[in-house]
């Protein structure tokens, strides 16, 4: 019995050094204040109040119809606490490890409240993109965010009109051939000091439905210089010269916006929709015939019949 318990107590380090990924702490205006951590919070007393909304764990999302799409799990329950943040001012998301091969785009987004995000419902928002890096020069902004400390850092439009609103940030991993996983996360934000600007109805889209047919690449056979975010355009009262710039490839076809972002019309990967509607803790790998692949990370990864 002394045996299984120290193989199980090694087994689930390991895997949690392994895991995935979520967000444990937003900064913005020289503040920090730490993200919903799933692993010890909720054993807390009393809980705390996070500015993040729960989650509950370090899995992904799998279905695009779920309304966990739009802030994760749980994420459609508000939190007690907001965020006080400046319009203009950079907020930066630090992300536990990310693994290498679970590259793919990140985003973020924002929706107004309409008033108190406490109780507001995160899958009735109308989202706009302040900030997207998809692939460009070879280098997907998964990587980015990892040399750059497992930090991505978004600017809130300092013309945006004050209030409270959702912010949404979200790593897509590709590394699942026609499976892509869903890493979505909200921190609400009491927006001060803005100015007049909305965004327009081209400008705004929804979760569930963002997603609804649009085609993921293979990242180890196609040609990603044509790869372009999903969604609509960056706002066009965004910054310009944003944290995390993803200018264009010499050979890439994908055009800038005019906030200096790609833009977004859908390309004709091979379309797939993931038919399982939970979030999970597992991860799922399939590695590509015409490319070999060595992720020793992917050893320590939990054993289960989603693999």
């Amino acid at each position: 019995m002394r045996h299984f318990t120290i193989l199980a107590t090694l087994f689930a380090t390991v895997t949690y050094v392994a895991a995935h990924g979520y967000v444990t702490a937003v900064t913005a205006d020289g503040q920090s204040q730490s993200g919903w951590l799933p692993f010890s919070d909720p054993y807390l007393s009393p809980v705390p109040t996070r500015v993040i909304r729960k989650i509950p764990n370090d899995g992904p999302v799998l279905s695009i119809s779920s309304t966990d799409i739009a802030c994760n799990q749980g994420g459609n329950v508000g939190t007690n606490d907001t965020f006080d943040v400046n319009a203009g001012s950079d907020m930066t998301f630090k992300w536990t490890n990310w693994l290498e091969d679970h590259k793919g785009p990140v985003t973020t987004f924002m929706a107004s409240c309409n008033g108190d995000c406490s109780s507001f419902t995160a899958s009735n928002g109308k989202w706009f993109k302040i900030d997207q890096g998809g692939y460009t020069n070879g280098q997907w902004a998964s990587d980015k965010l990892i040399a750059n400390g497992n930090q991505w850092t978004s600017n809130i439009p300092a013309g945006l009109a004050s209030g409270q609103y959702l912010v949404r940030y979200e790593i897509v991993a590709l590394h699942s051939v026609g499976e892509p996983q869903y890493y979505p996360g909200c921190v609400q934000v009491n927006v001060k000091n803005g100015g007049a600007d909305q965004p327009s109805a081209s400008e705004l889209t929804s979760f569930p439905g963002m997603y609804n047919g649009f085609a993921w690449p293979d990242i180890y056979t196609d040609n990603l210089n044509g790869f372009v975010v999903a969604g609509p355009k960056v706002v066009s009262f965004a910054d310009n010269s944003t944290s995390n710039p993803t200018p264009p490839s010499s050979s890439s076809s994908v055009s800038p916006n005019s906030s200096g972002h790609s833009s977004t019309a859908s390309r004709p990967y091979s379309t797939s929709t993931p038919a399982n509607p939970s979030n999970t803790s597992t991860c799922r790998t399939k590695r590509s015939a015409s490319k070999k692949r060595s992720f020793s990370a992917h050893r320590f990864h939990r054993r289960s019949s989603n693999h």
